[in-house]
């Protein structure tokens, strides 16, 4: 898995083995930003069930200006925290291990707000 565009363009992500977690395939990564490419500079963007956390550092890599990830797999966490390291990203990304639905509670007590909200789950989850 790779980063398509932007400043990081063609970096690797690492990705956990196995099923439970499988990223988002390259071609509907690539179809879904050429879709909301208009909004990424400078955007807000929230990612739930982040996975790898490919769509919140493909945002970043495109100009978003800050993404925040939402994982309750802690395997699937470590991915995403050495990823944002290895891109250079921390300080735009956050990723926190929690159930999407308390996480959303948490931030909105928080009153963060979003530009963008990727819902990128399995049904088996």
């Amino acid at each position: 898995m790779r980063i398509i565009a932007g400043e990081a363009k063609n970096r690797i992500i690492k990705t956990r083995k196995g099923f439970d977690t499988r990223p988002t395939l390259e071609s509907v990564k690539e179809s879904l930003f050429s879709i909301i490419a208009p909004y990424i500079e400078g955007s807000v963007f929230l990612d739930l069930f982040s996975g790898s956390g490919s769509i919140s550092l493909e945002a970043i890599s495109r100009g978003a200006k800050r993404a925040v990830m939402i994982e309750k797999d802690g395997e699937a966490l470590k991915y995403i925290i050495e990823n944002i390291d290895n891109l250079g990203f921390s300080d735009r990304c956050r990723a926190y291990k929690n159930d999407v639905i308390r996480a959303i509670e948490i931030l909105g007590r928080k009153n963060e707000k979003f530009d963008i909200i990727f819902y990128g789950s399995s049904l088996s989850r």
